[in-house]
């Protein structure tokens, strides 16, 4: 890395034409239309690859881009990196948090904004992050009195791993999927069958030495849980995992006190949005902060994954919320329809108090193409 120069790589051409078209009156339009999303990634990959390299750093967590459009800000575009060392955790980090210019005509090596989709600079903020949390909490033992109501399998909904200690630790249900034909995921010898019912979780629910996956019981003053399923698929790197049902759980396509989901649908993420999270600290709102948000391996740089933040709120998500459903809710046709477009796995905190908590969600939409999976909906039978 040491000798590593910085080269500039090739311009990347404008693929859409009809927004070529529209950025002749750039100025004019309010809001102006978002870059597409290869775009934003090239650029947050390139900018990352820069900061890392210049600053000798090896905590960048996360690298975000930020889109507030408005033909009155000269720079609606900002990036934002999450910086974590747990070896730091209770230090300043060696830099002053100043906001930066960055220019992409100089970081695509062009004269045209066109190129750039007219957004020829963008702003720069350090955001430290002093402590993650994976908010699995736990639920106790195995030993006690029964819930007070029987739970059913549906996105929302509180699941539960055990550990070697026969101690539970809880999560939320992301949502069911089902698969149209077999499936073997690209790179492992996991097979999802298209007759299963699968559940989405977050995969540190569940401890790398029991792949059963439970829900509570409330008919009986045994066991307090019944096993509902198998974990069948991890992926620890996005954090995700597959648990195929096997019970005979009351089961439900409908999100907990939301509504019936609709399949993910690409470019729903948009900077100062409302989203919903259902999970098992109940259905509350947030707002969108970073879209296209990426983890950079700092060893290699690469981009590890793809994620999205929502902005600052200490009531928005807790212990036991890890898996938990992010939708966007929105009117069509007259009707209000609720669109999956995210997973929440992890929270952040600053250190300033918890206003000061970040939370960070998996694209809903990059988990089902990597899996090929296929949202349950109401229609679908169970």
């Amino acid at each position: 890395m040491k000798d590593f120069k910085y080269i500039a790589p090739p311009v990347i051409p404008s693929p859409l034409n009809i927004y070529t078209t529209a950025m002749k009156d750039f100025k004019d339009i309010d809001p102006p239309p978002p870059p597409p999303d290869s775009f934003i990634r090239e650029t947050i990959r390139r900018i990352a690859r820069q900061f890392v390299l210049e600053k000798k750093l090896s905590y960048v967590y996360a690298v975000g881009f930020r889109w507030k459009p408005s033909k009155y800000e000269s720079t609606p575009a900002q990036i934002g990196f999450f910086l974590f060392d747990p070896a730091r955790k209770q230090h300043q980090f060696p830099f002053a948090e100043i906001p930066r210019t960055i220019s992409l005509l100089e970081l695509f090596n062009t004269k045209d904004p066109k190129d750039v989709y007219g957004i020829t600079e963008v702003q720069s903020k350090y955001k430290v992050v002093r402590k993650f949390c994976e908010m699995n909490g736990s639920s106790g033992s195995s030993s006690g009195t029964a819930a007070p109501r029987r739970y059913q399998i549906q996105p929302g909904e509180r699941i539960y791993g055990r550990n070697s200690a026969n101690q539970y630790s809880q999560g939320s249900i992301g949502g069911l999927l089902k698969f149209a034909t077999d499936v073997t995921i690209s790179g492992t010898t996991t097979k999802l069958l298209k007759n299963e019912l699968y559940a989405l979780s977050a995969n540190h629910v569940f401890p790398a030495n029991n792949n059963k996956a439970y829900q509570p019981r409330t008919n009986s003053n045994q066991s307090p849980v019944d096993q509902i399923g198998t974990v069948v698929y991890r992926d620890s790197g996005d954090d995700f995992a597959l648990i195929r049902i096997s019970s005979t759980h009351p089961k439900t396509a409908i999100i907990k006190d939301v509504g019936a989901p609709k399949q993910p649908a690409p470019n729903l993420l948009i900077t100062g949005q409302t989203i919903k999270k259902s999970g098992i600290s109940g259905v509350t709102s947030g707002i969108v902060d970073y879209i296209q948000v990426v983890v950079i391996n700092s060893g290699t740089l690469q981009i590890d994954t793809r994620l999205f933040t929502i902005l600052p709120n200490a009531s928005f998500a807790t212990d036991g919320d890890s898996g938990s459903v992010v939708v966007r809710e929105t009117i069509e046709n007259g009707q209000t329809v609720y669109y999956p477009v995210g997973m929440l796995y992890r929270m952040g905190s600053n250190g300033n108090g918890s206003s000061q908590i970040y939370y960070f969600a998996r694209n809903f939409l990059d988990i089902t193409t990597l899996t090929q999976a296929s949202v349950v909906q109401t229609t679908d039978t169970i």
